[in-house]
């Protein structure tokens, strides 16, 4: 950044306008205001930097902790996603977890066909497939390869 604003810079300079001329000094407080800002962004990355580094150094000590104390590793933690296939495109819909109140269904909406089909909290006690509610979406609806 700031190599290219020494370049902006000198294009100014060689345009050689009259410093006391009204458009000379707007410039130049323009190319001194980009310089201020490209020492604040530096300034900023250095920053962003060193708390990534810390924000790493705390997750590796509380991960040591969590193992140490709980006996959980990563591999324990649930993810709360939960992954359905749809039974109009066949692929698979992923909603979070949360979203299941309790009731035995839920109406979920695919975003491959666009279309709503109801989602059983318990499909294997029901032993049926899911219900699909809605119209059918036109062929040229429905995306492939997503």
């Amino acid at each position: 950044m700031k190599d290219r604003i020494s370049y902006l810079n000198g294009l100014v300079d060689g345009l050689e306008l009259a410093k006391k001329s009204k458009e000379g000094e707007v410039i130049k407080e323009i190319t001194l205001a980009l310089e201020e800002f490209a020492e604040m962004l530096e300034a900023m990355d250095h920053d962003l930097g060193a708390v990534e580094q810390e924000n790493e150094y705390l997750e590796e000590r509380l991960n040591l902790l969590e193992k140490d104390y709980y006996g959980m590793t990563e591999a324990d933690y649930d993810t709360g996603v939960v992954e359905v296939e749809c039974p109009r495109c066949n692929e698979i819909v992923n909603f979070e977890d949360e979203i299941l109140t309790g009731e035995n269904n839920q109406e979920i909406f695919c975003p491959v066909c666009r279309g709503y089909f109801v989602f059983e909290n318990e499909p294997l006690l029901h032993g049926h497939e899911p219900e699909i509610k809605g119209e059918e979406p036109e062929k040229e609806d429905i995306k492939e390869g997503m």
